[in-house]
């Protein structure tokens, strides 16, 4: 199997005619051709919608190593909810970002429908499938509720010891060592031996 290097750039001038380039925008439609970096007044054309259908119209476009085709990502948040599969057809083909645009290619869901509570609390039901480890809020990476709220940290490193045999690879015993920043070490240095049993490490 041949391996695809992808080259993903930002207001990048690259050779290429005006044949050979396709728009994607937040605001477009996959029923349209992509060749417009913005709808029509009747909404008639425009860009397309998804990473994916901009890829498949690039691969008709015509190509070469000094004139690649160009898919234009504009501004706003591009939401993918599969992985966005490439293979040779897809070689000369360029990603790049709008001139002035920040676009962000995205998978994560949007959760809608809030509603505050009478005690002020803001609350949201998730369909039963959703299974995620980050909350996003307007940009930002939310603390996620825990217990107790007083302590969180992220490793530093991780180091395995190996305590058994090693078969095809790997320890059937091992003691691993875990780095955390000084600050939290003190923390836990406070913890009663029943605190210490409830310490949970998450990867």
């Amino acid at each position: 199997m041949r391996w695809l290097t992808l080259l993903m750039c930002g207001a990048v001038a690259c050779a290429a005619s005006a044949d050979s380039v396709i728009h994607v925008s937040p605001d477009g439609d996959d029923r349209w051709s992509g060749r417009l970096p913005l709808p029509r007044a009747d909404r008639s054309d425009g860009p397309k919608a998804t990473l994916t259908a901009a890829r498949d119209a690039a691969r008709s476009l015509p190509r070469s190593p000094d004139r690649p085709a160009r898919i234009i990502l504009a501004n706003g948040i591009h939401r993918v909810t599969e992985p966005l599969l490439l293979d040779p057809r897809d070689s000369h083909t360029i990603f790049e970002a709008a001139e002035g645009a920040r676009p962000v290619v995205s998978g994560g869901k949007p959760i809608t429908d809030w509603r505050v509570e009478p005690d002020g609390t803001w609350t949201a039901t998730l369909p039963p499938s959703w299974r995620f480890e980050q909350l996003w809020v307007n940009g930002r990476r939310a603390a996620r509720a825990r217990h107790p709220n007083k302590f969180f940290s992220f490793l530093n490193a991780v180091r395995e010891e190996a305590t058994g045999p090693v078969v095809n690879r790997r320890a059937s015993r091992a003691r691993q060592f875990l780095t955390i920043p000084a600050e939290d070490a003190q923390y836990l240095q406070g913890l009663s031996d029943a605190e210490m049993k409830a310490v949970q490490i998450m990867a």
